[in-house]
């Protein structure tokens, strides 16, 4: 990596900070504080700091603002390119800056339960955790399944802050006025679309049980152990890395500084 590149993968790194900072503030205000307070003025009793800490999931919080920000790709851009830094540079850049954030995101959420649950008899992140819920029992040994369960939740968060980058970059090659219209025009198929979906499954429920099998891992081999094979889902968080990657690469070549 260059010296500008370098300087660039700073600058997104910590402008993604900064924005992921203000977001917590903002979060954390309305998740944590707001029901504390509804809770006070409701029922006149003390706030129960350590139930709310038990619920709260931090991980998930800033995983939730990390892939908001990462939609953010404009802005970003037109400075960079105003500095002379080329589209394929400042790809490269947000493309490391997103993957190492989602990394913190996982590990401060890691870090904040294995705290309460120490502290405060909350939930571990095993019993947190949705991937050893469905598929804590795929492998003999036990250790094997929480490496696994580690590499599928990194994984998982690499995806979606990718793919959430990959909308907004195709949100970013349009004017303002268009992208409202698009996206009127997405929600509008969305909810057709599951609308839609709902019927097929309703009338079609061995079809839409068979297609459902695939895609979560499902074996009738396995039934019979309760467990679910992840192999497909890690091939599916793969894929849509891949394609999420290649699509960014793609739109980021296409980008335009506009007047809007």
């Amino acid at each position: 990596m260059s010296e500008r590149q370098k300087g660039v993968t700073t600058y997104l790194f910590r402008n993604t900070l900064r924005q992921m900072g203000y977001a917590f503030a903002w979060a954390l205000f309305g998740v944590l504080l707001i029901p504390l307070l509804i809770e006070t003025l409701s029922n006149n009793q003390s706030i129960n700091f350590a139930g709310e800490l038990r619920n709260f999931s931090l991980g998930p919080v800033l995983l939730i603002i990390l892939a908001i920000i990462s939609m953010r790709n404009y802005d970003d851009f037109q400075f960079m390119i105003q500095n002379g830094v080329s589209r394929k540079m400042f790809w490269q850049s947000k493309m490391v800056v997103l993957v190492i954030a989602a990394l913190i995101t996982q590990f401060f959420g890691y870090l904040y339960r294995c705290l309460i649950s120490n502290f405060l008899g909350a939930d571990d992140w095993q019993q947190a955790s949705l991937y050893m819920t469905a598929y804590g029992k795929f492998a003999d040994a036990a250790t094997v399944n929480q490496v696994l369960a580690i590499i599928f939740s990194l994984l998982f968060t690499i995806a979606l802050v990718l793919g959430m980058d990959l909308i907004g970059s195709i949100f970013s090659l349009f004017p303002k006025k268009q992208k409202y219209l698009i996206g009127v025009a997405l929600l509008t198929l969305s909810i057709v679309g599951l609308t839609i979906l709902s019927n097929w499954s309703a009338q079609h429920q061995k079809q839409a049980l068979a297609v459902l099998s695939l895609f979560s891992g499902y074996s009738r081999q396995r039934a019979v152990q309760a467990t679910l094979n992840p192999t497909m889902p890690f091939i599916e968080l793969v894929g849509v890395i891949i394609v999420s990657l290649l699509g960014t690469r793609l739109t980021f070549k296409h980008f335009q500084i506009r007047n809007d």
